[in-house]
């Protein structure tokens, strides 16, 4: 529970960095000494950040499958349409002047 604490802080802290005012300092101290001194509050943040993870999670993995399916398999399942086309035709083609070479 504790790391979730100071991964918040620290959190907060980079917005501080980012954003220098008295605020997020102060934010963060108090976020520090009640998240220290009352357990409800780690518990708190501890299912805050785990809900923000399945979140981005879900985020994550339909972002990923998306463009795994529209950038790489769409235009390739194209091109081989249009290459299996071309040696669909040829194979017919050659199909036929076997079977005439055959009968003739």
């Amino acid at each position: 529970m504790f790391k979730e604490v100071l991964l918040s802080i620290l959190l907060i802290l980079l917005i501080g960095y980012f954003y220098p005012t008295k605020e997020v300092i102060i934010i963060a101290a108090l976020f520090l000494i009640c998240s220290l001194a009352f357990e409800i509050i780690r518990y708190i943040n501890f299912y805050l950040w785990k809900y923000i993870n399945l979140v981005m999670e879900a985020i994550g993995n339909t972002l990923l499958l998306g463009v795994l399916f529209f950038i790489i398999i769409t235009p390739l399942s194209i091109i081989s349409r249009l290459f299996s086309k071309k040696n669909q035709s040829s194979i017919v083609k050659s199909t036929d002047l076997n079977d005439l070479q055959k009968m003739g």
